[in-house]
């Protein structure tokens, strides 16, 4: 029991931490819950604990920006009066436009992709190896868009590559910061929409695979290390972002890319 709770506060941490830093989630919880036994079933469930822990952070993070959007739709009578008029209101369609067309990929893609990487291969040392790129180049972009303002072709394309998160070893915040930064967003404004963007994602990867008979301690925990490491990463990851260091997980990422591809046990 003991040694349950005390992996469940491991893994709970260590998926609030990878969760918004830049260094892949998926490829993290496959490499460190590889080392212990847990039925797949089980596992799903105890993920989705994870998730919701995270969840709550985001949404407490950033809950001025949720307020502000849920406040635009207040006395909605012509979307297209409200979308010309409604920064908010704008953005919102925005987000929804990224959510929709990640969720028909990433659907499309989650049951092959978990069948291909179930147990650990070095081919994932790759993906971690284009993260370590993508992190290095987010460093040297800049732009000059708000996120109301970046109409919904940019919206499609963030939902494109956003939807590359479901491999692992390429990280989702880190990916959607980089499409935002590439499209001209300023750079606040990509890590606003970033942290907005993952709340209907992870929402959706906590609550599809949530099972409450599974609630107990080990969950718990679980759930409630992700939530309080989580709120730290979102800090970290903002302040980082904002002085241009992304590409100190960059060489983290590639550092670990050529270690899996090398077979290194590292552990």
């Amino acid at each position: 029991m003991v040694n349950d709770v005390i992996w469940s506060l491991f893994m709970g941490a260590l998926q609030g931490a990878t969760e918004f830093l830049p260094v892949s989630s998926s490829g993290h919880l496959l490499i460190f819950s590889s080392i212990q036994s847990i039925a797949s079933a089980d596992r799903l469930s105890f993920i989705a604990f994870l998730h919701l822990g995270t969840l709550v952070a985001v949404v407490f993070f950033v809950w001025n920006d949720v307020l502000s959007l849920f406040r635009s739709l207040k006395g909605l009578r012509s979307p297209v009066k409200s979308y010309s008029r409604i920064p908010e209101f704008r953005t919102l369609l925005y987000l929804i436009t990224s959510t929709l067309v990640t969720g028909v990929l990433g659907l499309s893609l989650e049951s092959p992709v978990e069948k291909i990487f179930s147990n650990l291969s070095w081919i994932v040392g790759f993906f971690y190896l284009i993260l370590s790129t993508v992190l290095i180049l987010s460093d040297r972009l800049e732009g000059k868009l708000r996120m109301d303002e970046m109409g919904f072709f940019r919206a499609i394309l963030i939902g494109l590559l956003q939807s590359t998160a479901v491999l692992p070893g390429i990280s989702r915040s880190g990916v959607t910061i980089f499409a935002g930064l590439l499209l001209g967003l300023q750079r606040t404004d990509a890590l606003r929409y970033s942290f907005l963007l993952s709340i209907p994602i992870t929402a959706a990867a906590g609550l599809l695979k949530f099972d409450k008979q599974t609630l107990n301690i080990s969950s718990v925990t679980a759930f409630l290390a992700s939530m309080l490491v989580g709120l730290i990463a979102l800090v970290i990851l903002k302040r980082i972002t904002l002085m241009r260091r992304l590409s100190v997980f960059g060489y983290y990422c590639g550092a670990l890319g050529i270690a899996v591809i090398l077979g290194v046990n590292l552990l």
